[in-house]
Parts: structure tokens; C-alpha cells; sequence
């Protein structure tokens, strides 16, 4: 095999150890995590969940990076080549010296299991978006042309939903709107406005793919929570832009009222209800909850973290290194 092909087969390996590892670990670690991000704004909230799904991922690439450093540091002249001390059956992470044997049985089952399980997921949300924009195309060949700034679509069925990737489109029903006082229907609008300006509906696709490095559960966890945190910041906006917490609430009861059981769901598309609808009435009728600033003492913690990870890079190689050699023989 090409040494080149087969050090990205060991690093895929790699980077499959590292993210389960971190997805098991960041899935323990989460339901006490979930409780210190309810303190924090709607905004923040959604932030951190989207960071949360992607941890594993971010946290793989990252240890493979650290794998390389010492090679990419004894090609600099920096450090001594530390390849040659091992015997010719070691398995070698570095860019100086490509691994020479061949792939073994447990490595195609890892990357066979990986590519499944996240193939699966990648599946069903693709579904799941190929469902919403059909869904959406036939509700605009009866909207209005000013579909971006909040398109009308001719139908009795109250609906309100904001639906696409990198230009979101609002629509709302002529049968929502005939049926809602003019402050709801502008609160309505303002929600919905606020969903497309934030793109909502790339942030929950974004976390249902970057979650299928979890289980189901939490994977679900993430994405139910990524949603509320969304629908939330959307219901603050859409409470600035009309001026009154209560409007909004009242809306979000009143949409809620006249859908019930008739709630459209479009895939991963965002809209005004169907999403823990008393919470976020509560969370309205209190005070906002205000951003607390950055401490400085924060940046230096990570400073501190991405030096530690650094001078630990020759150790991580060697461990790394360690376990793929009883993998791959």
C-alpha cells in the first residue's frame, strides 16, 4: 500500500479512537453541563450546544494535530528523530517515516463501524432537508414575491416557518395572519425574521450532524436543546423589535392555539410553535437574562490549556502511537 494512503488510514483510525473517547466522555459530562447553560442567555445557550456537538470532532483533530508535532518539529531540527529507536514492527504517526505494513482487521472494523454510524445519521438528516425543501417549494408556488421579507402563502391552514440553509425564507399563512391580532401578527413576523437573520435552521442541521458522533440520546439531547435555545433567542429579538415581552408571549400561545394538533413540521425548519411552548412563555414573563462579559482570567486559561497541550505533544505521540500498534497487529 501507498505509505501516503496508508497514513491517512492510520489517521483516520486515530482520529475514530479520539472522537469516541471524547463523544463517551462529553455525553457523561453533559447533563451537569446542561444545568449551568440554563443560566445563561437564549444567544449563549445555542452557541455552547453547537460547540458541545462538535467536541468530539474538534477534539479528534486536535489530539491527531498534537500527534504530529514532534515529527513536524525533528523535520524543523528542533528535536532528534525519535523514529529510528523503535524496532521496524512499530507503528509510526509521523510524517518522516509513513507506516510500511498493511492494514489489519481491527482497523477496517473501527472505520467500518464509524463510517456506518455516522453515514446513518448524515442519511437521515439529508432526508430529513430533501423532506423540508419540497415542502417548501410547493408552499411558494402559492406565496407572494417578497418571500424574504416575510412571503404570504395563500392558505386557510394556519402556518408559520422559516425554512433554508444559507438564505432562510419566512413564510406565513394568510389563514395565520386573518386569524391573529395585528401586534401577534408582528410578533409572529419579528420571530420568524429573527430565525432567518440567526440562520436557525443551518445551526440545528449543523448540530445534527456534528452529533452523530454520539449516541442517539444525547444526540437527541442536543439537538432538542439547540432548538429551544434557538426558538428562545428568536422569541428576545422578536420581544425587542415589537417593544413588549407579553406580545410575544401572547403570540407564541395564541399560534399555538390556533395550530394544536395541525402543527407543520418541515424537517429541521424552525417556526413559531411546537417547542416547549410553556417554557418560553416563562422565560418571557420574567427579566432577560443578561450576557456577562468575558473575564480575562477565561482567555488565559485557554492560552494556558493550548501550551500545556504543546510541551504534552511527544507524550500523546507516544501513547497514541502505542495504542494503534495494538490495533494494527
Amino acid at each position: 500500500m501507498n505509505p501516503l494512503l496508508r497514513l491517512a488510514i492510520l489517521s483516520a483510525t486515530t482520529v475514530v479512537l479520539f472522537g469516541g473517547a471524547a463523544a463517551l466522555l462529553a455525553s457523561l459530562i453533559y447533563p451537569r453541563v446542561r444545568v449551568r447553560l440554563a443560566a445563561l442567555p437564549a444567544e449563549a445557550r445555542a452557541r455552547w450546544v453547537l460547540a458541545w456537538a462538535a467536541l468530539p470532532w474538534l477534539t479528534s483533530a486536535a489530539l491527531l494535530a498534537l500527534c504530529f508535532v514532534p515529527s513536524f518539529w525533528s523535520l524543523l531540527g528542533l528535536v532528534a528523530d525519535h523514529c529510528p529507536l523503535h524496532d521496524d514492527g512499530h507503528v509510526h504517526l509521523c510524517l518522516a517515516h509513513a507506516p510500511q505494513h498493511p492494514v489489519m482487521p481491527m482497523e477496517w472494523a473501527l472505520l467500518a463501524a464509524a463510517a456506518f454510524g455516522v453515514g446513518a445519521v448524515a442519511l437521515r438528516v439529508l432526508k430529513a432537508q430533501f423532506s423540508t425543501w419540497r415542502a417548501v417549494s410547493a408552499l411558494l408556488q402559492v406565496s407572494d414575491d417578497d418571500v424574504h421579507a416575510g412571503g404570504l402563502v395563500a392558505s386557510a391552514e394556519p402556518l408559520s416557518v422559516t425554512a433554508g440553509l444559507v438564505w432562510p425564507l419566512v413564510l406565513i399563512s394568510t389563514g395565520l395572519r386573518n386569524r391573529l391580532a395585528p401586534r401577534h401578527v408582528a410578533a409572529v413576523l419579528a420571530h420568524e425574521r429573527a430565525h432567518a437573520r440567526r440562520r436557525d435552521p443551518l445551526r440545528l442541521v449543523a448540530v445534527a450532524l456534528l452529533g452523530a458522533a454520539y449516541a442517539t440520546g444525547t444526540r437527541r439531547l442536543l439537538l432538542s436543546d439547540a432548538a429551544l435555545a434557538c426558538e428562545e433567542a428568536a422569541d428576545e429579538e422578536a420581544a425587542g423589535v415589537v417593544g413588549d415581552r407579553t406580545v410575544v408571549a401572547e403570540a407564541i400561545v395564541a399560534v399555538e392555539r390556533l395550530l394544536g394538533e395541525r402543527a407543520h413540521h418541515l424537517g429541521l425548519a424552525v417556526g413559531m410553535t411546537g417547542c416547549a411552548t410553556e417554557v418560553r412563555v416563562e422565560a418571557l414573563l420574567r427579566d432577560p437574562i443578561l450576557p456577562s462579559p468575558v473575564a480575562s482570567s477565561s482567555r488565559l486559561l485557554w492560552i494556558a490549556l493550548a501550551a500545556g497541550a504543546l510541551l504534552a505533544a511527544s507524550e500523546i505521540h507516544h501513547l497514541t502511537e502505542n495504542v494503534l500498534d495494538l490495533i494494527a497487529r
